[in-house]
């Protein structure tokens, strides 16, 4: 029985698929497609979410910095 269980928790992938001879329908395989094309673009928006808002506060804290050092050195008159 622990044999049948560990068949249960064992994760099929596409290749697994493939590999074991069973047939995956046009349905199944455009199905795994979307799936797969729907993480990849949530993926790549993460890292472009992430890349802006790091670009966007060292940009506006850069500038602010920058602009307070040329006070803080202008002669006082």
């Amino acid at each position: 029985t622990s044999q049948n269980s560990s068949k249960f928790n064992e994760v099929l992938t596409p290749e697994k698929l493939i590999d074991n001879g069973v047939p995956v329908s046009p349905r199944t395989a455009r199905n795994l497609a979307e799936i797969e094309y729907d993480w990849l673009a949530a993926l790549l928006e993460r890292i472009f979410l992430i890349t802006f808002l790091f670009i966007f506060v060292l940009t506006s804290i850069g500038i602010n910095l920058i602009g307070f050092f040329y006070w803080w050195m202008a002669p006082d008159t």
